[in-house]
């Protein structure tokens, strides 16, 4: 079987296809992630606000949960990767502080 030969521009133009097909994959993988970092929040969050209810122990650290769980609920819709830092860094502080 013969090669055909590729033009300049044929080659080009599958390069830039598959550029644009990589950065596709890319921002879906960003979007998840941040979906699931920002849901893992949430999940904190209820957990702390479940807990502020059921007991007055720890009381700083399931307010640190849900804050950092209304953060990650709010970066939803503002999709800011530092508002997630801090929402992660909130609901995971007062996972730790509750369990320390």
């Amino acid at each position: 079987m013969a090669r055909r030969e590729v033009s300049d521009e044929e080659r080009r133009r599958a390069v830039e296809d598959y550029r644009v097909e990589v950065q596709q994959w890319q921002w879906v993988a960003r979007r998840n992630f941040r979906w699931s970092v920002a849901g893992a929040c949430v999940l904190l969050g209820l957990l702390g606000l479940f807990a502020l209810f059921d007991s007055r122990a720890d009381l700083a650290g399931n307010l640190l949960m849900l804050v950092g769980g209304l953060l990650g609920a709010t970066t939803f819709f503002l999709k800011d990767w530092r508002l997630l830092a801090f929402a992660f860094l909130g609901a995971v502080g007062g996972l730790v502080w509750v369990l320390v």
